[in-house]
């Protein structure tokens, strides 16, 4: 499936916030000052390109709170105005440096506040789906909250939804927002054994579960996500133990 134009912005941004950073540089030589290529490679600013925000259009965010577009859209043309001065066949001088990074640095923060919202409601929405579900059964479920930490989004806490089927625990456990070919995914576990089967969103916003996962990812079965799916995975999983 390919990739929207709003997942190829939110991912350009991204993948410049995990570039902000001064790289770590090693060598087995002493005689090579690992310090000053440090500096350089971290000057060299590669995320300091209107390309970066090529992929961004207005619209794509129509959905989010008036705020939250208003905040985006200037941090969106602060940035581009900072990039598009810079030189494409030289490094940045240290006024362009420093002003593209406090501007960077606000976009990062616009966006990553859009798509944590978004990411939380989508785990808020399944969550509650799969308590609805493990009550219709007579299971007990409760929620434990864990930390993930993702470029763009840093560190933020999201409920880890415990369930209690007895005599089984199963964990419905979030992983991650930002997963290759897809928008989110969750691993479902059985404990206190290591077998998951997996829970994935793919770029139209649509959860499929992966079944049959001792075949291997690539010869699962791919459900859409509902109750009966949510039903089979248990099922799956208890076969295992």
């Amino acid at each position: 499936m390919q990739q929207p134009r709003r997942e190829k912005f939110i991912l350009d941004v991204r993948q410049s916030a995990r570039t902000l950073q001064q790289p770590r540089v090693e060598t087995d030589s002493d005689k090579v000052d690992t310090d000053a290529i440090a500096e350089i490679l971290h000057r060299a600013a590669l995320w300091l390109t209107p390309r970066v925000v090529d992929h961004y259009a207005a619209e794509d965010f129509t959905n989010c709170s008036e705020e939250q577009q208003q905040r985006l859209d200037l941090a969106v043309n602060e940035f581009r105005y900072i990039a598009e001065q810079v030189s494409s066949d030289q490094p940045a001088d240290i006024e362009q440096f420093t002003s593209g990074m406090n501007r960077v640095r606000n976009l990062i923060a616009a966006l990553g506040d859009i798509v944590l919202d978004e990411w939380m409601l989508a785990i808020q929405t399944v969550e509650g789906q799969a308590t609805l579900w493990a009550e219709e059964a007579g299971w007990r479920a409760r929620t434990e909250k864990k930390k993930i930490r993702e470029s763009l989004l840093g560190t933020y806490e999201a409920p880890q939804l415990l369930i209690f089927a007895e005599p089984d625990l199963f964990v419905f456990d979030p992983v991650a927002r930002f997963v290759p070919g897809g928008q989110g995914s969750f691993d479902l576990a059985i404990q206190p054994s290591y077998y998951t089967t997996s829970l994935y969103r793919d770029y139209n916003g649509d959860w499929y579960v992966h079944l049959e996962v001792c075949n291997g990812v690539s010869q699962s079965k791919r459900v859409a996500w509902g109750r009966d799916a949510f039903y089979e995975c248990f099922e799956e999983l208890r076969a295992f133990v």
